[in-house]
């Protein structure tokens, strides 16, 4: 059998059989070149890459010369994603034809996929002399310096090519995706638009044009796309990849994994990430972890694994992994969005506070850079500012903001139903803080004038309290589920007049459907202790919390209640009997007490308690048992201050009806600054136990300050430091006085504003129908005073 024939028997669709026909040949030459070379060629075509590239290999030490070969070579272990091999032979093949413009694209091309744009672009600008009429060349200087964060130069190049060359799909999403960071709407729309009219004649331009489906939210018609790509093995790890990651986004997690684990199947290092991340949404955090390790094996240096890799530890509960991974985050690139908020939020967490200082500097600078470093919630327990914490919500959500302009819901009418139709958005309907404060409003609604919709944005446990939810609500709709689209369509289906988030930017949160806006009215109340910018046109607060001097600070209108907090009048305390001497508190002790969260607890404040520790020998310190490595560095910043350690009493987390009796065993309270107790706080004046606070200067600084206010003890309401240190000596030392506090607590109880639910429902009511009504005049909203 000769050559030919082989290559005859190849073309026929009889491949196998030629290639061992090859092999037999070869035994009896097994230094014929031309024999090796077509046997390389078979495997390439094949797809069979090893062995391509093993027979190419000796080929080429049979005969370096051969530029075929090494042409091959380049080619094939560019197929095989062996980049730096691709890069070393095209490199040997520029020095035989140094004016080579397919060599010269093919190492631009190279130092694309290695994402070395800069090398890149140079490269380019060498490959140009030999272009000759190859406009693509163009194209890819454009893209070059899009990744490079050159876009008006990259606009030029497309300019160029545009005007010699219109209507090619990749130029116009090339000049969308540069209008895009330009924040150049009316172009972005212009070009996508362009893109999508051009029919197109290959399977590459269909997947460009997905690009500009996803930016009209056309996923479906994504997916149908897609699909069509994928029958034809088009790009197929990639095209995999991409329609997992749009399951992802839609919540088909299980759609998502199973395209994940077919694109893993063919190798593409890329999906393990995204195997991390889904992994963390289904809560399989050890294998999310997994997966990150294994693509970190390969891709060190992306911030964004590292990222998520953080995300799964905190999710273990274990911080001071996932403290290393922000660490990491911040070495690969210092200004990477919120991985320094992370951190410094974690190491308060952590209560190590060796460099927190430095650290919160570091984070303010990058805030007053416009740097989207933190999350607005982790910013509430760092700073007391409430500029800082305005330009942490304006540039967290600039960073997360849609990619277009947002149509927002403007009803074809202003038809009223036949009640105010209210609804109350949160991921926290079930035993979470929000609803034991919130949880009497919804039952106590006025249903002649009000239809009460909750909407839960996570599927939290059922229990007698979620029942009791359930209950307080006429419809509660779980669409822990849905997108973000189909939840704005379901409340504006239902046409609520009205919708209340109570979450802000705490976990767990969607605040893009209020981007999109879910009613014509949008308030924020309750979840979240700060601006939420334009997302919202109303803020519920009182004169403590948002004086006049803070309101430039919100975006929002102000509804001034009488009293801020709602409350639950229903909750009981367990029967359950608790002595000093079950803690091993001694019975003569004044307990000092503070149960808000561990990151709360700032190392300044903490140096006051062992103060006082140390000036009244016979108190104790209890503190809500954290996990142990906080518990020991609480201990260990203690002994610094020569307290005998038994002295702070760490209370292990039980049941809310045994957390309240136990609360009962607190002399005082002890509140902290920057973010105070607020659920807290009023848990504890309900059981009788006084609470101290120092009055701030933002909104969650001055939550006790406004629960203090409504319950009707200002005097617990201190302006500095060293006078809440010395109100809590004097009280720990003078019975008398403190037995008048004590009594006072117990007396407002059952008569002050705070606990008054049913009148803070019915101002929330009257707020309520005040805006609706100014809404139905054609009134823009305002501050509104109860």
């Amino acid at each position: 059998m000769t050559i030919q024939d082989i290559k005859d028997q190849f073309r026929k669709g009889n491949q196998q059989a030629a290639i061992d026909s090859c092999h037999q040949l070869l035994k009896k030459s097994p230094k014929d070149i031309e024999l090796i070379k077509l046997l390389g060629k078979m495997y390439g075509l094949i797809g069979d890459f090893k062995n391509a590239i093993q027979m190419n290999k000796k080929a080429h030490q049979l005969n370096q010369a051969d530029e075929e070969v090494i042409y091959n070579l380049a080619y094939l272990e560019r197929q095989s994603q062996h980049y730096l091999e691709a890069k070393k032979w095209i490199e040997l093949l520029l020095k035989k034809q140094p004016e080579s413009y397919e060599g010269w694209i093919s190492l631009v091309e190279i130092h694309m996929k290695l994402n070395q744009y800069d090398v890149s672009f140079e490269h380019s600008t060498k490959a140009m002399q030999y272009a000759k009429n190859d406009l693509s060349i163009y194209l890819i200087r454009a893209i070059c310096l899009r990744h490079l964060g050159k876009h008006p130069e990259a606009i030029q190049e497309l300019d160029f090519y545009n005007q010699r060359q219109p209507n090619v799909i990749e130029v116009m999403i090339e000049f969308a995706e540069n209008y895009q960071v330009l924040n150049q709407s009316e172009l972005v729309e212009h070009y996508y638009q362009s893109a999508l009219q051009i029919l197109p004649q290959d399977l590459h331009n269909l997947f460009l044009q997905t690009k500009a489906k996803l930016y009209f939210n056309r996923g479906g018609e994504v997916l149908a796309d897609y699909d069509v790509l994928i029958q034809h093995q088009f790009q197929l790890a990639e095209i995999l990849h991409l329609k997992a990651r749009l399951l992802m986004q839609l919540s088909r997690y299980d759609e998502s994994l199973f395209h994940l684990k077919k694109a893993e199947e063919l190798g593409d290092i890329d999906v393990l990430k995204s195997l991390g991340v889904i992994s963390y949404h289904t809560k399989n955090h050890l294998s999310g972890i997994t997966y990150l390790d294994k693509y970190l094996q390969n891709k060190k240096n992306d911030p964004h694994a590292w990222m998520w890799k953080a995300s799964n530890y905190l999710e273990l509960n274990k911080i001071e992994e996932a403290i290393e991974c922000f660490k990491e985050v911040i070495r690969k690139d210092p200004k990477w969005p919120l991985a320094q908020g992370f951190l410094v939020h974690e190491l308060q967490t952590l209560c190590i506070w060796e460099r927190i200082d430095s650290e919160k500097n570091v984070l303010e600078d990058l805030i007053v850079a416009k740097i989207p470093a933190a999350s607005p919630f982790m910013a509430l327990s760092i700073f007391d500012d409430t500029s800082i914490l305005r330009q942490v919500a304006n540039a967290y959500i600039e960073y997360f903001k849609e990619k277009k302009q947002i149509n927002n819901y403007v009803p074809e009418s202003k038809q009223k139903n036949k009640k105010i139709k209210i609804g109350y958005f949160s991921p926290d309907f079930g035993q979470h803080a929000v609803s034991y404060l919130a949880i009497e409003l919804f039952e106590l609604h006025n249903r002649d004038q009000f239809e009460v919709y909750g909407f839960s944005l996570l599927n939290r446990k059922h229990d007698n309290f979620k029942q009791r939810i359930v209950e307080g609500f006429d419809h509660l709709i779980d669409v822990s589920s849905k997108s973000d689209d189909e939840i704005v369509q379901i409340a504006r289906d239902l046409n609520i007049d009205i919708a209340v988030d109570l979450c802000g930017f705490t976990a767990e949160n969607r605040f893009q459907i209020f981007e999109r806006r879910v009613a014509p009215i949008q308030v924020s109340y309750l979840g979240y202790l700060g601006s939420m910018c334009h997302l919202m046109d109303y803020i519920i607060a009182d004169e403590v919390l948002i004086p006049e001097e803070n309101l430039p600070y919100f975006s929002e209108k102000v509804i001034y209640l009488p009293s801020y907090q709602i409350n639950d009048r229903k909750k009981e305390a367990s029967n359950k009997k608790f002595s000093k001497e079950d803690l091993g508190i001694p019975n003569d002790a004044f307990v000092f007490g503070s149960l808000n969260n561990s990151y709360k607890i700032t190392p300044q404040i903490f140096k006051v308690w062992m103060e006082l520790l140390n000036e009244l020998p016979q108190s104790v310190l209890m503190l809500s048992a954290p996990q142990g490595q906080v518990k020991a560095n609480l201990l260990k910043e203690a002994e610094k201050y020569s307290i005998d350690t038994n002295r702070i009493i760490f209370s292990e987390r039980v049941v809310r009806e045994e957390y309240l009796t136990r609360l009962k065993l607190i002399d005082l309270f002890l509140d902290t600054p920057i973010y105070g107790a607020g659920t807290t706080a009023s848990d504890a004046l309900w059981m009788g136990v006084p609470v101290l606070t120092i009055l701030g200067k933002s909104f969650p600084s001055r939550i006790a300050s406004s629960v203090l206010t409504s319950f009707g003890m200002p005097e617990l309401i201190v302006h500095s430091i060293e006078e809440y240190k010395l109100t809590a000596i004097r009280l720990a030392q003078n019975e008398s006085e403190y037995l008048q506090i004590k009594n006072k607590v117990a007396s407002l109880i059952s008569t002050c504003k705070l606990f008054d639910s049913e009148a803070t429902t019915r101002n929330i009511e009257k707020a309520y129908q005040m805006i609706y009504q100014r809404y139905m005049d054609g009134q823009s909203p305002d501050h509104i005073k109860i």
